[in-house]
């Protein structure tokens, strides 16, 4: 339980730092630039293709995934 609690907390900085380094797009902008809807928007994030930050009850994306996905996507 340690452990996890150590890789969690590691995770939640390195996201965090990302976030100061990497600006966070909403939902509708990042659904928008990608052309996909909110099942494709999940299923990005479930698989790894997108970094997904939750503040509340909305979900942001880190710009360089999104722009990243853009790139591989062409």
């Amino acid at each position: 339980m340690r452990e996890f609690l150590q890789l969690w907390k590691a995770h939640q900085e390195e996201m965090r730092m990302a976030a100061l380094r990497d600006p966070l797009l909403n939902s509708e902008t990042t659904k928008f630039m990608l052309q996909v809807g909110e099942r494709t928007l999940y299923n990005y994030v479930a698989q790894g293709k997108l970094t997904c930050e939750k503040r509340g009850q909305a979900n942001f994306y880190l710009e360089s995934s999104v722009l990243a996905l853009m790139r591989k996507s062409r």
